[in-house]
Order: C-alpha cells, then sequence, then structure tokens
C-alpha cells in the first residue's frame, strides 16, 4: 500500500525460484532505504504437489528464516505458508 509518496508494507510472495529469491533482495534494499516499513512473506503450497511433512520441514522452516533474516537487520517482517487442498482449481479468476 501507499501513505503519501512512500511505501509503507509489501507481501512477498516466495517459491524459491530465482526470481522470487530476487525479489526478496530487492524488497530488503527498500526496508533498508526506509521505504518499506513492514514486510510479509508468502508461500502457498498444493497439497496434491506436496507433502504436509514436507511443507512443515523444509518450506516453514526456509520462509521462517527469511522472516528472522530481515528482523535481524531491524525489519519487521512475518511469514506464512499457505496450503491448499488437492481438488481446489488452480486458476483463481
Amino acid at each position: 500500500t501507499y501513505g503519501g509518496n512512500e511505501m509503507k508494507k509489501t507481501v512477498v510472495a516466495y517459491d524459491n525460484s530465482p526470481l522470487s529469491k530476487k525479489g526478496i533482495d530487492e524488497t530488503k534494499s527498500l526496508a533498508l532505504m526506509s521505504v518499506l516499513s513492514k514486510v510479509h512473506f508468502v508461500s502457498v503450497m498444493k497439497l496434491k504437489s506436496i507433502s504436509l511433512n514436507k511443507v512443515e520441514r523444509y518450506y516453514s522452516k526456509e520462509i521462517n528464516s527469511l522472516e528472522e533474516t530481515f528482523k535481524a537487520d531491524g525489519i519487521p517482517a512475518y511469514s506464512e505458508v499457505l496450503i491448499a487442498a488437492a481438488n481446489e482449481n488452480q486458476y483463481w479468476g
């Protein structure tokens, strides 16, 4: 969202791809310049393609690590992994 002329909060989608990692780097740069005041990381996993156990072991751990890295630099950050049911439509139109 925008407040005045500066961005305050952002949501960053993270899927461990090179593009999402670049987004993390850009977000951190903006936050360190005080353009962003709060960052929320989100990953969405579909249970059909991944087990709940793997989500808990790997993805939750990885996205929580991003959150902690940002917090260590004084950037308020939050993270969550959302689970989509296997039968949910892949298109949200």
